[in-house]
Parts: structure tokens; sequence; C-alpha cells
């Protein structure tokens, strides 16, 4: 499990959270922004979806949403747009005499506005460089000298982001690159005129064995039309009868095509192929090592999602294919739409429900949740103390199971607004029997920007609506599908807790009056039906008197005999609770008897112990160990989580311990 403390900016903020989510073992396997306006004006209102997907130590596949709304044309800044070389964002690097490429942080550039390159301060001639203005490259046509320090000023372009002053999270099952488009009844195409036999549907591509096509109501046999998928024309074997009402139902694969990974080369092989086929014609952009490819440089074979190269890539180049995908799949692996979603009709980036209206509406979800709202100001936009290049904290600690993070802006300008905003998403530590889908989701927001449940809600024209206690992650805990298998029901925390009207401080809830030391307990998730279903893992509830924020805590205990499950004949990877000093066990035992260290591996990101062979049925795996933490204490203020509501939280003093080093050493008493 890795701790982490960083420094962002504001503008950078949700990319520096993306790669935090990337380095541990959370795939961002969908990046894609739905958009409305166009890009040829002043501004845009954008949707920015980030999707992310972890198979756990468990098993589970977890699948994460993170989005972010901007309107480009309403700047939450005084400087129109413009990044300055005096700011941090305008610093291009240190020169070394060969690099010739160097990256602006924030892009695309407005390619209209003037560009000034600054080498150690002195203002360089535009033309010994090249503005590649898309890519937010500044390509020198003779490398800078080593040692030289390169900044820039420019102007975002239309399309470059805004940054947020809110976070939307959300779970789903599954989602596919594609809308239907007829859900409620068949759209119309055309009427027959008794000449015309061919028509086009009103979006394109289609996805392949979708479509319905019906004249007058009755469906069509498919041997009675062609269909070509990229370009929606319909072309019918004999000509409509006229006045026939032509109407259809199909899916249709969105805009943007998919850019992935398809393999390295080798400097043999000529081959490649798209993760699924076929491919819409014409819509292929090949790239080597970043670098797009000249067409005449190789075949395309549409129907097999094939590209054949005239030369083998070289040994170790990244082979990346942007494409369409007409069977309009879930996509598994790395992959980035190529192109903005164009949206349908407008939407207030700036309102979390109207935000995940479009966001919902964009792609093919399947049970997405009620959205959970991170709100870390509780203003409404960044204030005038706030500038682009201020600090955004953000630290707690991840792996590939979990995350369980604080954001706080610089507070600088105004503490009161810079929340200590809590986000706890991923896997619980099971107790007992375990959740159906084990994934959570806890956050802090502002009582103006949650989105509350209502019956029979909609998203999108996703029902967001699982019963009169789904949960929204803010009013409490959203656990993705109980033990009894229904979705998105409200869970609540249970610990340790005193009561604020009797509590005079002399109770063991302070710290003792004879040692200094602090009651502290774990976080239960109970659902009043189900019980007790797991804990937060590795998070401690704080009482939060005579501790002050991000004030350190030391936690050492030695554990006796503790249960971490039944086998079944298959499973062989059982969860410690807490992480052991050293790495090492006092003792492993199954079915009572003692198990040697040969005979199992212990994985300390994850706390897992795998046996080499599984226990067999009803086994119990028992484990002792000593432990010593050191945990950081954060109490969160933002007014609406179940961190600090009054309903959830029966001391709305509380406080959460964060794991900040699992190997803290042990005192020694003498």
């Amino acid at each position: 499990m890795k701790w982490f403390d960083k420094s962002s900016f504001v503008q950078m903020l949700p990319q520096d959270i993306t790669e935090t989510f990337i380095e541990n073992g959370w795939k961002n396997f969908l990046k894609y922004r739905y958009r409305y306006g166009n890009t040829t004006e002043a501004g845009q209102k954008y949707a920015d979806v980030r999707l992310f997907r972890s198979t756990g130590s468990d098993r589970v596949k977890r699948n994460l949403g993170m989005v972010f709304g901007y309107d480009t044309a309403k700047s939450s800044f005084a400087d129109n747009r413009i990044i300055s070389d005096n700011s941090p964002l305008g610093i291009l690097g240190v020169g070394d005499g060969t690099i010739r490429d160097f990256q602006v942080k924030v892009y695309p550039i407005d390619k209209y506005e003037d560009v000034d390159v600054y080498v150690d301060g002195t203002r360089v001639n535009d033309s010994r460089y090249e503005v590649i203005d898309r890519d937010g490259i500044i390509r020198f046509k003779s490398a800078p000298s080593d040692g030289s320090f390169i900044t820039i000023t420019y102007k975002m372009a239309s399309t470059a982001p805004e940054p947020p002053t809110f976070l939307v999270f959300f779970t789903f099952d599954s989602v596919h690159l594609s809308r239907l488009v007829g859900d409620d009844e068949p759209i119309n195409i055309a009427d027959g005129d008794g000449e015309t036999t061919e028509f086009y549907t009103p979006t394109r591509p289609i996805k392949l064995d979708s479509m319905y096509l019906y004249i007058n109501g009755i469906l069509l046999e498919n041997e009675d039309y062609k269909l070509d998928l990229t370009t929606g024309k319909i072309t019918f074997n004999e000509a409509p009868a006229l006045g026939a009402e032509i109407t259809a139902r199909y899916i249709t694969i969105i805009e943007g095509a998919t850019l992935g990974k398809v393999g390295d080369g080798d400097g043999v092989n000529k081959e490649f192929w798209t993760e699924n086929a076929p491919i819409a014609t014409d819509s292929v952009r090949v790239f080597v090592n970043g670098i797009l490819q000249d067409k005449g440089g190789y075949e395309v074979d549409h129907e097999e999602g094939k590209v054949t190269f005239n030369v083998a890539p070289v040994l170790g180049a990244e082979v990346t294919i942007s494409y369409i995908d007409l069977t309009g799949s879930a996509p598994s692996g790395v992959t980035q739409l190529d192109g903005d979603i164009r949206a349908l009709k407008s939407f207030n980036p700036n309102d979390p429900r109207s935000l995940m209206d479009a966001v919902y509406s964009s792609l093919d979800y399947k049970i997405p949740s009620l959205p959970t709202v991170l709100d870390f100001t509780s203003e409404s936009e960044f204030g005038r103390g706030w500038q682009r290049d201020s600090f955004v904290y953000n630290w707690g600690n991840i792996n590939k199971d979990r995350c369980m993070m604080f954001i706080r802006p610089d507070p600088t300008t105004d503490a009161e607004s810079a929340l200590f905003a809590p986000l706890y998403f991923g896997r619980l530590h099971g107790k007992g029997i375990t959740p159906r889908r084990n994934m959570i989701i806890a956050a802090g927001s502002s009582s103006l920007r949650e989105i509350r449940y209502q019956p029979n809600a909609e998203l999108g024209g996703q029902i967001v609506d699982f019963g009169k206690n789904t949960s929204n992650g803010n009013q409490g805990v959203q656990l993705m599908q109980g033990v009894g298998g229904a979705y998105y029901q409200q869970h609540y925390l249970k610990f340790h807790t005193a009561s604020q009207n009797i509590d005079n401080g002399e109770g063991k809830f302070q710290p003792s009056v004879y040692s200094g030391k602090y009651h502290v307990s774990q976080f239960k998730i109970t659902h009043p039906n189900d019980g007790d279903v797991g804990y937060l893992d590795d998070v401690l509830a704080i009482h939060a008197k005579g501790i002050h924020q991000s004030n350190e805590m030391e936690v050492e205990r030695d554990v006796y005999n503790e249960v971490l499950g039944f086998g079944d004949g298959i499973n062989r990877v059982f969860h410690v609770r807490h992480a052991p000093f050293g790495n090492e066990f006092q003792s492993v035992q199954v079915d009572c008897m003692e198990v040697t260290n040969l005979e199992y591996e212990y994985d300390p990101d994850t706390k897992t112990i795998k046996f080499n062979v599984a226990p067999e049925q009803g086994e119990e795996v028992i484990v002792g160990y000593s432990y010593s933490h050191l945990y950081q204490f954060n109490k969160p203020t933002t007014p609406i989580s179940a961190f600090t509501l009054a309903k959830f939280t029966p001391h709305t003093e509380i406080g959460i311990g964060v794991l900040k080093d699992p190997q803290k050493p042990r005192k020694v008493v003498s």
C-alpha cells in the first residue's frame, strides 16, 4: 500500500489524480470528453470523463468513473486564459543539447494568438521553433543548449480545459462505445416516393448486426436491403412505395475513434490487428512511437481490422492505431477516444446533476450508480485568491484494491472555503459474509452540489433509482451490490464513539489522563438487515478532541488468532487486516495446523497471504502477528458525508486516521 502526498496545481489536479490512480493499479481504460458547442466558437461546454478499472487481490473487477465539467467561455480566472512564462505552468523544461521537443502543461494552444518562447529569460525568434498546437508541443529546429531554462507565454485554445471545483465519481457494471437510437419507438428515416432506393440514417456509424428496419411498421428481412455500416446508407432492392413510412431502430457507434496500442515492433512483423473488427472505412490513423504515419506506408483490411506495413516497424517501436470499432464492444485495453463526442443537447457543466445527465447519455453504461460528488471548496467557483497555478494538496494511501484520500486547496486565501474533502473507494476488508460486489464509494460534498436520491430518477436515460434506500455516497456509504444482491443501497458507519453531552474529557474516548493514549477503532460498514459487511481498510475512527489536523498517531498492537476466513478448496488468497511488522507472522495456521513460510507467499502491498495449495472446504485460516503503524489524522470539513452527518456519525467531531507508514519502528520500553 502506497502513501502519497502531492501538491498539484489547480489546473493540473484531475491529471495528477489520474496519474496517481494509474501508478497504483487502477488502469485508465477509457478517456473521453463529451462536448456541446462548436469548436470554432469562443467556448464550449465539456464533460471530461476518465474510466478506471482494477482487478483486485480478491479477483473482483472494479470499475470507477471520474468526471469533471467546465465551460471554456466562462473562466474562473481573470487571465484571459493566458499561461504566462512567469507561472510554473509556463515552464517547458531544461535543455540538454539534444532534445528538440518540449511539452506544454496545458493544451491545445490557441494557434491564432501569439506564442512567445524564452530561453534563459530572453525571447527567441519564432522562426527557431514550430508550434504543434493540437498536441501542445514546441519543436525547436536546433536543440537548446545544455542547461538552458526554457519558458513560454501562450493562450489556451477554446478546447483546452478549465480546472474543476468538484469531481464526480460513480461505479458501473460495464460500458459500451455505442448508443441505442429509437429506444422508445423507431425513429423516422424518410417517406418513400416510389422511385428512391437510397436513404441515410440520421447518425452513423452503425453497430454490426444491430439494425431493425421497418416499412409502415413491418420489420424487413436483411435480404430486402443493403446497409453500409460506416456511412449509414440504406439501399433497398425495391423503392419503397409513395408515402410509405421508413423507420428504424439501431445502435450507433460513438463518433470519436478509439486510440489504443496494438503491439511493439520487432523489425520483422508487418501485420498488426485492432482489438475488434470490422472497423469503419477511412477511420484508421496509424502511429509509430507517437508519430502519425503516412497512409501510403501501410494497407488496411477493414473487415479483419488488420494493418499491414510496407516496412516492418523497428525493434521496440510502439504501434498505436486510432479507428472506429463497428462492434461497439466494451473496451478492455487502455483506450482514448480520438476526438470529442458531440452532445445532442446543452448541459450545465457546473451543476453535477446536469453534468451527469450528459455523461450517462454519452455512452451505453450498464447499471451505473447514483453519482457521488467530491467537493473541495464551498464556493461555486475558484475565488480571486486562487489562480491556475495555486496549489491543491492531495494525500492518502492507495493500492489496486482501494483508496483513501483527502483533497484540499491552498487555505491561504480562505481557510473556511478550502475544505478537507474525504474520498474512499474500492474494497472493504471482509467480515463474515462478504458483499456480492465488494466496491464502495464514500465522499464529502457541499449541500448545494450533492446529487440527491429521487424516486424514479433518471440520468441520461439511465435509471438511478434502486429503491428508497438508494445511496449517493454522500448521504452515507454506497455499496455496489450487497450480500443479498441489491444494488447501491445505503450503508452507514459504525465505530466506538462518545456522547457530546456527557463527555467531560476524562473517559476512555479522550486521551488517557494516565498514559496520554487515545482509544481508536476501525470503521465498520453496516446495514440494518445484513449487519456488519466489512471494514474500511486501514482507516481508523479517531476522536477529534485534543488532536489537530494532520497530526500523526502511532498504533501498536499484538494480534492473536485473527481469523482470515475459511477454505473452499479453490481460493488461495486471504487478506490480513493489518500489515505485520517486518512482514513476518508469529503464526499461520490452517485447520489448527501450523504452516511454514515456505507454504505461502505474503504480499505487503495488498496484505494478502497466498497459499501454495488452497485450504480445503471449511478449514479455518488463523494468523498471529504484531503491527506498528503510523496514521495521519484529518477531520473532514465537507458538510455532507458519512463522516460528518450526525445521522450517520453519532459524534460529528470524529476524525479519520489514514495509514501513512505500515512499518513504523516499535518503541522499546526499558
